[in-house]
């Protein structure tokens, strides 16, 4: 039997003239993710597995039209405050879920999560599993951006809305929710949208289809309605199978994560897209010029002390057959002052990039290698004893926590998982690296043999 709030949810879609036994779906809890839809009939290509009309979308251009829009922004006017318009779609979502009334939204609000989507951000365990990860430092900047947000809005809307009703929580939880289930409004007719109040848009119902990054899926939005369709080239789904949606292509656990929340162990698109290379003071605004002026396939240098952090335009995969030239190229650039052609490249500057790509990745590791330790040490010398027998077996105590299980559940769980596969890709790029690197130079030893032995 569904819940009472699906239930609710359910009665407003009827309402709106969603029948799910005519699509052959329904909704009900998910074995690991939650709600989700399954099939109630075999499901083909070409069908429709979830579809709504526009007048059931939420997006910031119907908040701001609502009377407690209207309300918000001649408060904000009042103190001279902007407000984004998702900001304003957030507000709307916090009051909405406290109206059963006077919210049209209400019995969809109560569907999603209790929790914030993106707990992990604030999550003490999970931060900890991502210390030193390049999701640590962005999770922290977003979250203070947010802070300094919500004090603006909540001070000028302090004669409008409870600080009850709009704590920093609830403004997190608004803005996870958001980030984690809108749809791209790029995707939309422009009669959908409201100029100048342009936002993602909210599809209740189809939210409710989880990610899967084979799922085939195929979105339709037309003036009037919204839906999701199997394409011609799906298989298809039995009667009892999850319907899934394809939240985007080539999602690695960290876009997963910022974005929607979780990871994925072994996912196939899992890559590292930053790399942070140290340089000297004294020539390290110099090898940036450099490194800006050469074209290189970066989308962001940033310049640190005594070392420069980049994006790759392209990232680093676990399964690489090579180190990418332009990876090699961004090596030489900074840490050499120099260019790099690989097909005139000597074994000497082969060797020297390489090394350098080794030596940053490996760098990055141990800026990363502390983990919350599950294992408390022992006070008592029989303790200690049996500490050291168990690390003696398992060879040392980075071997034992490297062997400790994922958490089972909860935000750290996706943190640990991310952090897991961020850090075997950096040792495969460690390790791809040095190999080249000594290939280069057996290549130059058995160069010198040669030529001695032809002198």
């Amino acid at each position: 039997m569904p819940s009472k709030r699906v239930e609710v949810l359910l009665t407003w879609l009827r309402e709106h003239g969603v029948n799910l036994q005519e699509i052959g779906v329904e909704v009900r809890e998910s074995e690991h993710h939650g709600l989700g839809v399954f099939a109630t009939r075999a499901l083909r290509a070409g069908e429709t597995v979830a579809q709504i009309p526009s007048a059931a979308t939420l997006h910031a251009g119907k908040a701001k039209a609502s009377q407690f829009g209207q309300a918000v922004l001649s408060a904000l006017q009042q103190c001279e405050v902007s407000i984004e318009p998702e900001e304003l779609l957030w507000l709307y979502m916090i009051w909405g879920r406290q109206e059963p009334k006077a919210c049209p939204w209400y019995a969809y609000l109560q569907v999603l999560p209790d929790a914030n989507p993106l707990s992990w951000q604030t999550d003490p365990e999970a931060l900890a599993f991502l210390q030193g990860t390049p999701l640590a430092e962005l999770a922290a900047r977003e979250l203070q951006e947010q802070k300094s947000r919500h004090a603006v809005i909540r001070q000028a809307l302090a004669q409008k809305i409870s600080s009850d009703v709009l704590g920093f929580e609830d403004w997190l939880w608004a803005r996870a929710c958001y980030l984690s289930r809108a749809f791209d409004r790029a995707a939309f007719p422009n009669e959908y949208l409201e100029p100048g109040w342009e936002s993602e848009l909210m599809l209740p119902f189809l939210d409710i289809c989880n990610h899967f990054h084979k799922a085939g899926t195929k979105w339709r939005f037309g003036n009037s309605f919204a839906a999701l369709t199997l394409p011609e080239t799906s298989i298809g789904y039995e009667e009892g199978d999850e319907v899934f949606n394809l939240y985007g292509r080539g999602l690695g656990n960290s876009k997963l994560l910022m974005r929607y929340g979780f990871a994925l162990k072994g996912n196939p698109h899992d890559c590292v897209d930053e790399l942070l290379f140290e340089i000297k003071d004294d020539v390290l605004a110099e090898r940036v010029a450099v490194l800006r002026s050469s074209g290189a396939a970066t989308l962001e240098v940033h310049q640190l002390s005594s070392c420069v952090r980049l994006r790759l335009l392209e990232g680093l995969r676990p399964r690489m057959p090579e180190t990418p030239h332009e990876v090699l190229r961004i090596a030489s650039l900074l840490c050499r002052g120099c260019d790099y052609n690989e097909a005139e490249a000597d074994s000497v500057d082969k060797i020297a990039v390489s090394r350098a790509v080794a030596k940053a990745a490996r760098g990055m590791l141990r800026r990363g290698c502390k983990q919350p330790s599950n294992l408390a040490m022992p006070r008592c010398r029989r303790g200690l004893a049996l500490l050291r027998s168990l690390q003696k077996k398992l060879g040392s105590r980075k071997a034992l926590q490297r062997r400790r299980p994922l958490p089972l559940a909860g935000p750290s769980r996706s943190a640990a998982i991310y952090a897991r596969s961020w850090k075997s890709i950096l040792r495969k790029v460690a390790a791809c690296a040095s190999c080249e690197a000594e290939m280069a130079q057996l290549a130059a030893q058995m160069d010198e043999q040669k030529q001695d032995s032809d002198d």
